[in-house]
């Protein structure tokens, strides 16, 4: 008996006869009769999966699908039923355009249905499919799963931590080059800073680096008040994640979940999942948590293997302040050419113990200096 989740019962049959390469066949009652057959049976009655019916599955050396039933010991999970690549295709051939593996990409995770509805509003959005525009689309329709929501990778004005440049520039072609050894592969980074340093910032630069997609696991919103129920929403997410690789998935603020004084039930069980999977994970995804307090978190969710390397980050000093002030004022007065006056409108100074300045911050003054001074003229 195999479980699995899905929410397109329109495209069931097909997604499982091409999986299996058997007729599937909607089954009501167990009986050894109906078992004679060369088919995949699947069915949405939890009162199937009994030891009597296992037991005459296995006698018959044949296969059950139940599909979105209750947890059951007898069943083996799978989570979400998993989509071949070649319906994919299939669908983005019925809008007139061969699938490209960005594309593929951008559809990945998706049942059938979704991927189609996903491509008809793309089209009539923007008047292609590009795989940007599927993503701008699909980010806008929000979260993929519950708990699960794609973010735009988008920086802006920004200016990345040189520890975070560093490791860019070593790791990006051993995780983005699929035929680099496992060991060679990065697995993630702990960002971890006062609010307002750029940590989340941080991790929409490296999947805009990277030309992947940014997904947010937002832990809090998994949970549920049955048991049992958020550490299977926690796993399907989890296994979803990895069917989107390659990508970059954020655990944003993650002190606020997994503390080291959690109770011992559901958080520490999701804990225990949540480190299993970090350490044994074989897949392309690239794990970025952050956090505003170090201290706050198990040290075993950043240990070697889990995660390669804890950054912390820190405001913007005078220096590099002043810098990105200027790139900001000559971006945002193009095309004109600012002047040294303009250039050098702000002034930043170091107080000892001073944590520096946020991009937010700095950004937000030299919009407001721009606007009092009138410097941009805007087209009538």
């Amino acid at each position: 008996m195999i479980g699995v989740q899905t929410e397109d019962f329109l495209n069931l049959e097909d997604v499982l006869q091409l999986i299996a390469q058997r007729k599937p066949h909607h089954l009501k009652k167990v009986t050894a009769m109906a078992l004679q057959s060369d088919l995949l049976f699947w069915t949405g009655e939890d009162e199937l999966a009994t030891t009597e019916n296992y037991e005459l599955l296995r006698n018959k050396e044949q296969t059950l699908v139940l599909v979105n039933t209750k947890p059951n010991p007898l069943v083996f999970n799978v989570g979400e039923l998993p989509v071949p690549q070649e319906m994919l295709e299939k669908v983005c051939a019925e809008y007139g355009q061969a699938a490209s593996p960005q594309m593929l990409q951008a559809l990945k995770g998706l049942t059938i249905k979704s991927a189609s509805e996903l491509l008809l509003m793309t089209s009539a959005k923007y008047g292609n499919l590009l795989a940007k525009n599927i993503r701008l689309m699909r980010q806008a329709l929000g979260q993929s799963a519950q708990g699960l929501y794609p973010l735009t990778t988008e920086v802006g004005y920004y200016e990345p931590d040189e520890q975070l440049q560093a490791w860019l520039n070593i790791n990006a072609q051993y995780f983005l080059n699929p035929k680099s050894p496992p060991e060679f592969v990065p697995r993630g980074l702990v960002f971890a800073g006062v609010p307002g340093v750029g940590k989340t910032m941080a991790a929409r630069y490296i999947a805009n680096t990277l030309h992947l997609p940014l997904y947010r696991m937002d832990v809090a919103t998994v949970l549920n008040r049955y048991i049992g129920e958020s550490e299977n929403r926690f796993r399907s997410n989890l296994q979803m994640i990895e069917r989107e690789s390659p990508c970059v998935v954020l655990f944003d603020e993650i002190e606020k979940v997994f503390v080291q004084d959690a109770d011992g039930g559901t958080i520490e069980r999701m804990l225990s999942q949540l480190l299993w999977w970090l350490s044994d994970h074989e897949s392309r995804v690239l794990s970025i948590m952050t956090t505003n307090n170090l201290q706050k978190i198990p040290v075993e969710l950043y240990r070697t293997g889990r995660i390669d390397q804890v950054i912390v980050l820190h405001g913007l000093s005078a220096q590099a302040a002043s810098s990105f002030t200027q790139r900001l004022i000559t971006e945002m007065l193009k095309p004109n050419k600012p002047s040294l006056k303009q250039l050098h409108s702000l002034n930043f100074t170091s107080a000892p113990g001073f944590a520096g300045w946020s991009h937010s911050d700095v950004q937000a003054m030299v919009v407001d200096l721009i606007k009092k001074q009138g410097w941009l003229k805007l087209p009538p």
